[in-house]
């Protein structure tokens, strides 16, 4: 596209634009256009002292540009208000400067100042039935895993619905971190350390009755067990308190199989597990680095550092419908609520909450539209908060205040959030649903100290099942029938 500039110094008559129309050709020199806008350009009436030639709109004004007319407006100084003059057909000395190359702008590196880390928006998923095959996942399929006769119905305590609380296994040396999740039968599973015989206890409910088993012979760091189930299989991650390994773990047919998948240094502390529709499992953990994100491709377990910051805990991993994962963690540095994801091969992190000290006790989940719901607590104010992106920004409410230990989150198919956590005032178990109106708060466990941790799921009915452990040597399962 040629354009046809015109040099204005001061004040100029009318004929003295007619003689510089005909004098010798403008030396025009290369023209700086400065970095592509892409927004619209206000070709209104320019200032004459300094003409700014900004990018071309590739709209109507750029086809008045083409013909040579330029709309210079009423000068400020009133000499040119006067009818536009015709310069006519552009002197051949002009330059032409051609089409402009509105290509894609180099933006730069982004300011992380103040990050907008909200998931992006990647549309409706496409859940329809994937040809999976068979995952190889290192250890041979041996078949479907046996879990017993499913229960599919409420047990039998009569009275008005509320909580039965029920006792999983008695022992003054198991927990203090317990995890919870259920199979198709609506059966619950948990995993959690026994260290007076330093094993991984895997305990599991099926008909009213509870079945507690040791997972393998390891040694497990008690505060570093995580377990899923997905397709009636138990995934469960853990780390070795002798060696600080990594090792995964999954039940299939009845019986255990095992793997080490990092056992470079000091690794596999404070894991979290998530296994999506591809059965690939998703590992996430703290290490002497930072925060290692370990993933099972099919072929092979590849590993990454998410953030290298030191002092990062209260790691939860979830993974949305496209199986992109999200994390919410707490940097115990400069007490901040921290959340990231992994979006092809683009991992993004940074700080969503900074009010205070905020963060500890972080637990997320993702729904259906692939937004991010985290509970947690203001140690500075000692209240339960939520927070969830909207879809364009991070919402924060107070759920409760002066408490806020030990939370768990789950969402319902109302995309309605609910989390059990401990109520460090009262030191009770409490459950906490919100109904898109208004919060319900529950007291699940009154006995002191009971549920310092907590693990939440929803059944089928979406009806909570809640385990914990109780100050007496105790690991609980709360169910509300």
């Amino acid at each position: 596209m040629a354009v046809l500039l015109v040099a204005c110094e001061g004040s100029h008559s009318i004929d003295d634009l007619d003689a510089d129309r005909d004098a010798a050709a403008l030396e025009m020199g290369p023209i700086d256009f400065g970095r592509v806008d892409g927004g619209a350009m206000d070709l209104g009436g320019p200032d004459l002292s300094a003409p700014d030639f900004g990018p071309p709109d590739a709209g109507d004004d750029a086809a008045a540009l083409d013909e040579g007319i330029g709309d210079l407006g009423a000068a400020d100084d009133g000499v040119l208000d006067a009818e536009l003059p015709d310069f006519g057909a552009p002197d051949a000395g002009l330059h032409d400067l051609g089409t402009f190359d509105l290509g894609a702008p180099d933006l730069g590196a982004p300011d992380l100042g103040a990050p907008d880390l909200g998931p992006p928006d990647l549309g409706a998923p496409d859940l329809g039935a994937p040809d999976l095959g068979a995952p190889d996942l290192g250890a041979p399929d041996l078949g479907p895993p046996d879990l017993g006769e499913p229960d599919l119905g409420a047990p039998d305590a009569g009275g008005a619905p509320g909580w039965r609380l029920s006792s999983v296994e008695s022992a003054a040396t198991v927990g203090p971190v317990v995890s919870v999740a259920l199979d198709s039968g609506g059966n619950a599973h948990l995993l959690y350390a026994d260290q007076g015989v330093m094993r991984l206890r895997h305990a599991w409910q099926s008909g009213g009755t509870w079945f507690v088993e040791d997972v393998g012979t390891d040694n497990p760091t008690p505060t570093s067990v995580s377990l899923t189930v997905y397709n009636d299989i138990v995934y469960v991650s853990y780390q070795r308190s002798d060696t600080h390994e990594l090792c995964f773990a999954r039940r299939i047919s009845g019986a255990w199989v095992f793997e080490t998948i990092d056992d470079v240094g000091d690794c596999g502390a404070l894991t979290d597990i998530a296994v999506g529709i591809s059965e690939h499992a998703q590992i996430i953990c703290q290490e002497a680095a930072g925060l290692r994100y370990v993933y099972w491709t099919g072929a092979a377990w590849m590993h990454e550092v998410w953030d290298a910051s030191p002092n990062l805990i209260w790691i939860s991993l979830s993974i949305d419908p496209w199986e992109h994962s999200h994390l919410s963690y707490y940097d115990a540095v400069n007490g901040d609520l921290k959340y990231g994801y992994r979006i092809g091969d683009v991992v993004v992190t940074g700080p969503i909450d900074t009010a205070g000290d905020v963060g500890a006790y972080s637990s997320l989940v993702m729904d259906a539209n692939a937004e991010p719901h985290i509970s947690y607590q203001d140690t500075t104010n000692g209240d339960l908060k939520l927070a969830h992106w909207n879809g364009s920004g991070w919402i924060f409410t107070v759920v409760d205040t002066s408490v806020g230990q030990g939370t768990s989150i789950a969402i319902d198919s109302m995309l309605h959030p609910r989390i059990s956590y401990f109520d460090s005032t009262m030191h009770d178990l409490k459950y906490a649903s919100w109904d898109g109106l208004s919060w319900t708060v529950e007291v699940v466990d009154t006995e002191v100290a009971a549920g310092a941790h907590s693990s939440l799921a929803l059944d089928a009915l979406e009806r909570p099942r809640i385990s914990y452990p109780a100050s007496t040597g105790e690991i609980r399962h709360a169910a509300f029938w």
